[in-house]
């Protein structure tokens, strides 16, 4: 199976290819924004080339759905839809948070259930709280937008009756506020969507959870965009 994937969320954008048999090919695009479109087309040039690929021998192409960056999740979406046209080739959009948590599957200082907070500014974190006995995270706590402490406090609720759990995300120390937590376990914070695991589970997706190239798709935003539109003349 030859499979593209491609990670625009947060931080530098990414893409990785990983074929049956072969090792990973991928690389992030060091110091540029997740809004460059033409950055991440020509990465994805290379990296077809070096695999010795064309668009239309892909079997699949994963991506982050979001949340995240509001241009870079739209860029990331709009190349994979391009490339998936020629052969109609299925798309798996996968949740930014459930990428996070899929990345503790199996890891020594993990528990099973995980706990992804990731920094959405203006005070406020995305927050899910999953399942991650499986190599695919079952959500327990879908995506919304969070006031930290609060979250804190809940999150520190859920263990009391139900055990530990890991938090993990960029927005992990900003819960509590200082307070202690008890309940939760703070691991060694991965900064980005690993490509290897994003690859992973684009090729686990039951063929049922997978959408065509002309399904209409959308991003996932947990808060409207912030856009000023000029005024009418």
């Amino acid at each position: 199976m030859n499979i593209l994937v491609l990670d625009a969320g947060f931080g530098p954008a990414g893409a990785a290819i990983a074929r049956t048999g072969s090792p990973l090919l991928s690389e992030r695009l060091e110091g540029t924004l997740t809004s460059s479109s033409s950055g991440l087309a020509l990465l994805v040039h290379r990296l077809l080339e070096k695999a010795e690929l064309t668009p239309d021998r892909l079997d699949r192409i994963g991506l982050t759905a979001g949340p995240g960056s509001f241009t870079g999740l739209r860029v990331a979406l709009g190349l994979a839809k391009g490339l998936a046209f020629s052969r109609g080739t299925p798309l798996a959009l996968l949740s930014t948070l459930s990428l996070h948590a899929a990345m503790y599957h199996g890891a020594p200082q993990a528990l099973s259930k995980v706990a992804v907070v990731l920094d959405a500014r203006r005070g406020e974190v995305h927050g899910a709280l999953f399942d991650c006995a499986a190599p695919i995270p079952r959500t327990l706590w879908p995506a919304r937008l969070w006031h930290p402490h609060p979250l804190g406090e809940a999150l520190s609720a859920f263990a009391a009756t139900e055990g530990q759990l890991a938090v993990v995300g960029d927005g992990s120390p900003l819960l509590g506020e200082g307070d202690p937590l008890p309940g939760l376990i703070f691991p060694l914070q991965q900064p980005w969507v690993d490509l290897d695991r994003l690859a992973r589970l684009t090729a686990l997706l039951p063929d049922d959870e997978l959408l065509s190239p002309w399904d209409p798709c959308e991003p996932l935003y947990l808060r409207p965009p912030q856009i000023t539109l000029a005024a009418a003349k």
